[in-house]
This record gives structure tokens, sequence and C-alpha cells, in this order.
């Protein structure tokens, strides 16, 4: 036991057992599934055993936890016993006449103790983790096999320790069977920007997954088609103008109002109303108010502004609806939900062959931009890295008429400046800035980047 070799193997024997747990657990952590499911039909039975590992893998972290920590412990204590002798030795015949018995005896434990960790932490958890993470799907049919038998070997060891530890939960009464590992969305969040750095998702599956997850902070005012853009029927034009204004419009559905736009009586579909017109026994429903045609008139579905997305959109999938109407508190129509566009906050845009994409904001010169006034604010903190201390307006025409505290007249062209950032309105619509010239001020935004 004194030979030098002896300590070394030990430790060798160690550093190689714990690389191969934690090399392995990080692996299976990130490896495809698909990937493992397509070898396991191709006749691989090493993908079939590390896909039952990965499916319940509780066995495998408190094996890896129970001997990295036993292993460390035994192993630790034996190098302290075996090498600190040797060393206190050694500084003691060096620098004896500078420092106390005490201190070097001090010294001696911890220079051990920091070899030992160093090469431990870097040779038996980080480096084996790195490889794991870099050759997931190979590592982890490789070191199935190896895992699995010395899972086995240390059950006894992690059969102990796990009753124990169950004994201990059951005395501060906590039932072990009813602890569940809770995943937040914070993990999940690091676990997609972690499967994107390391290439395992693209950069549109990383953004899909997060929108996902951002859908249930979402109410329906976030998403819906605002009244003032609504394109809707009035139920007094005849089932022609109808059709005609149909075709000219390119969309499939339209609320239909009596009156005005607060009083929806329900929704149209383009199929139904060419379907009557065109009929053959329908013709006398061609000068005939839509109103007076409720064959055409499918039931409206009403929601609160504060209706939840994500239960929203489940509700639609099962109600089999496409689109659902917006009421605020005080009954009036805020404004429209359509399916589609809750599939737009999940996959982005979505343009069909009639629609024209359309650019919120246009380069016109150096920091200089020409935007839309519907353009959301957090389109352009998102576009340029601003900051906007303002919760009550969702786009920059209701955050500059807020700064002006007025709504400009049509010939009206005032000039905001924010930040240093300067806002020229350029045109008024509807008592709406229609559109600005943003120009940018490049101290202030390389300032801002410096700090």
């Amino acid at each position: 036991m004194d030979h030098p070799a002896v300590g070394i193997i030990i430790l060798g024997i160690f550093i190689v057992i714990n690389g191969i747990l934690y090399g392995f657990s990080e692996a299976i952590r990130i490896v495809n599934q698909s990937e493992l499911e397509k070898k396991e039909e191709e006749g691989s039975k090493a993908a079939g055993k590390v896909i039952k590992l990965a499916e319940k893998p509780e066995k495998l972290i408190n094996t890896i936890h129970i001997v990295s920590s036993t292993m460390m412990l035994c192993v630790g204590f034996f190098h302290v016993l075996k090498y600190e002798p040797k060393l206190e030795a050694f500084l003691a015949s060096k620098f004896a006449l500078y420092f106390t018995d005490a201190a070097i005896v001090a010294t001696s434990y911890i220079l051990v103790a920091i070899y030992f960790l160093l090469l431990m932490i870097v040779l038996g958890i980080m480096l084996p983790k790195r490889i794991g993470r870099k050759y997931n799907v190979a590592l982890s049919l490789g070191l199935v096999g190896i895992v699995r038998m010395l899972m086995i070997i240390f059950t006894p060891v992690t059969f102990v320790f796990t009753f124990f530890l169950n004994l201990i939960l059951r005395i501060i009464g906590i039932d072990p069977k009813a602890i569940e590992d809770n995943v937040t969305e914070e993990e999940i969040v690091s676990i997609v920007n972690e499967g994107h750095e390391q290439g395992i998702l693209m950069a549109s599956e990383a953004e899909m997954i997060n929108n996902i997850i951002e859908l249930d902070e979402k109410d329906a005012s976030d998403i819906m088609i605002h009244r003032k853009n609504i394109i809707a029927i009035d139920g007094d034009m005849t089932l022609k103008e109808t059709v005609e204004f149909i075709l000219e419009e390119k969309i499939s559905r339209f609320p239909v109002y009596k009156d005005n736009i607060d009083n929806i009586i329900g929704i149209m579909h383009l199929r139904d109303a060419m379907q009557m017109f065109y009929g053959k026994e329908n013709t006398e429903y061609a000068d005939m108010k839509v109103c007076d045609i409720p064959e055409i008139i499918r039931k409206a579905d009403f929601i609160p502004e504060t209706r939840n997305v994500d239960i929203l959109f489940k509700e639609m999938q099962s109600n089999k609806t496409h689109m659902v109407i917006v009421v605020d508190e005080y009954g009036q129509t805020a404004g429209l939900v359509a399916m589609e566009d809750i599939l737009e906050e999940i996959v982005g845009n979505i343009l069909d062959e009639y629609d024209e994409e359309e650019n919120n904001i246009v380069t016109e010169g150096e920091n200089v931009y020409i935007v839309k006034g519907a353009t959301t604010l957090e389109e352009l903190e998102d576009a340029f890295g601003l900051t906007f201390d303002e919760e009550d307006y969702d786009t920059i025409n209701g955050y500059l008429i807020s700064k002006l505290d007025r709504i400009p007249e049509e010939d009206d062209k005032p000039v905001i400046e924010i930040d240093g950032n300067t806002y020229e309105v350029l045109s008024i619509e509807n008592k709406m800035i229609s559109t600005i010239r943003m120009t940018l001020c490049i101290k202030d935004s390389e300032e801002d980047e410096n700090e």
C-alpha cells in the first residue's frame, strides 16, 4: 500500500467510474429521442436500454450522487492519509524556519485537498460531461451496458441510502411517493436555449417553443385585431353587394353587424355566401339584405378581453371555432381573434398567396427609419434595443399621442424628442398617427451599450 502507484491507480479507477456515470447522464439528458427510437427500430438493443433509462432517470441520478459522494470521501480520505505526511515533511524541510508547525500542517492538508478536487472535478465531472454533450448518441449507446452493470453493483448501497432518506422524509411528514420534480418555465426555457446553443435545436424551433411557453402569459387583448382594423359586413348590404365586397377583400370569414360594429349579429363564411348567391334555386336572394338571410350567418362567439390565449386556443379547437369576437367591460366590440392570430403567435407571420408582406419599419437612411403608427413598442424594442417606459399603450401611435397629450390634426406635423431620439409625425389618418420618421441618436445608443 506504500507504493506510489497504488494511490494513482485508486484515483484513476475513481475518475474513470465517475467520468462514465457523469458523461452518460449528460449524454442521455440531451440525446435526441427520435434518433434513439430510429436506432431501436433498426435493431439496436443498446438504444432500447438507453430509452428505458431516460424515461425513469431517478435510479441513475441516485446512483451517480451516492457513488460519486461515497468514492470521493473514501478516496479523498485515503489520499490525505497517504500523501499528507509526505507533503508535510517536504514543506517542513523547506519552510520550517519561516512558518509554524501548525501552518505547515494546515497548508499540506489544503494542498492535498486542492490536488484531489482538481483531478476529481476536472477529469471526473467537467470533462466527461463536455464529451457526453458533444458525442451524446455514441456515448449513450456505448456506455449503457457499463452503466447498467455499475447500477446493479451499487444497488445495495443505493438501497440503504434511499431507505434512510425515505425514513427521514416520513418522520418530518413528507410522503416520498408524493414528491414530484416540478420543472418551471424558466428551467424549460434554459434547456431550450442550451439546446439551441449546442446545435440540437434550430433557432426557429427554439423560438417556437419559447412562443408556446409565453402563450400562457397573454390575453385576448394582446393578440386581437383592433376594432378599427376589423373588416366586417354591414347587415343592410344586399347579398350581391356582399359577394362583391368579399371577393375584393380576399379573406374567408367576416363579422356581420347591424347598425354599428358594436352590434355584431354573427359570422359569415365566404363559402356560404357564394353558395347562396350562385345557387340556381336561390336567385331571389341576390337583392335581399344579408341580415334577412339567416342561413348564411353563423352564430358568433363572444369572449372578454381578459381571456387567456392558451385557454382560448383549446376552446376554439374543441368547439371547431375559427373566429371569436372580443368585447370590453362595457359590452362594446374591442376586436376579434382568429385561429390564425393564435398560430402566428407561435410560428410567426403566416402569409397566403393573397397576402402582401408589409414592413412596419423601412430604412430611409443611416439611423433614420420610416415607421408605421401601428408598429408595436415591443417590435421597436426588439429591432433597435430601445426601452419605452409605458405600459398603457401597445403601439408607437398611442405612445406618441400620450407624449403629445393631444390628437394631432391631419395637417399637423409635430416633432417629438424622447431620450435623444427624434420622432417626426409624417401623416395622420382617422385621428391616428399613420407614419413617423424616427431618427436614432448614435451617441446615446453607444453610451447605453457601454453601460
